[in-house]
């Protein structure tokens, strides 16, 4: 879990996809295991959940499908079971972020790039946040995130 100041700008990337299912990737490998691939095909964009760089998101695109398999043009940088898999896509989107204290803060999400998002929040209480992406309609978005805020020891 990241963990920030009072009065950071905390930065709250997240996606929105359609045609969701779950799927297995092992690290450094290309062959994505989905327990429904009838919605993907070669060319597609498509994210994994947990599967980038140090567990961020992995946004690739579909090489080819046989079956259940997706081969993938960029390999995993971190191996996932079951994770979130979809296309990522532009969608009505809030975001909301749960404070310590139960109340909830509401950051305006800014478009980035086809179905990445990202809002900007100042936090105000230290302990636990909860966050989360909402989207409208068909789309969908990954599950909620935490992040921990510091009191600051030396004003």
């Amino acid at each position: 879990m990241n963990s920030y100041d009072i009065g950071d700008q905390v930065q709250l990337d997240g996606y929105v996809v359609t045609s969701p299912t779950v799927g297995t990737i092992q690290a450094g490998t290309v062959l994505l295991e989905v327990a429904d691939a009838a919605a993907y095909g070669g060319g597609n964009p498509i994210l994994v959940e947990g599967a980038g760089a140090v567990g961020a998101d992995h946004v690739t695109t579909v090489a080819s499908v046989s079956g259940n398999t997706v081969t993938l043009t960029d390999p995993a940088d971190t191996s996932v079971v079951h994770a979130v898999v979809g296309k990522p896509t532009n969608a009505t989107v809030t975001l909301t972020v749960r404070l310590p204290d139960g109340t909830t803060a509401a950051p305006t999400p800014a478009n980035l790039a086809t179905g990445r998002y990202r809002g900007i929040y100042s936090p105000t209480l230290a302990g636990e946040h909860w966050w989360r992406l909402n989207a409208t309609g068909t789309a969908v978005t990954a599950g909620e995130r935490a992040f921990q805020v510091r009191a600051r020891r030396v004003p």
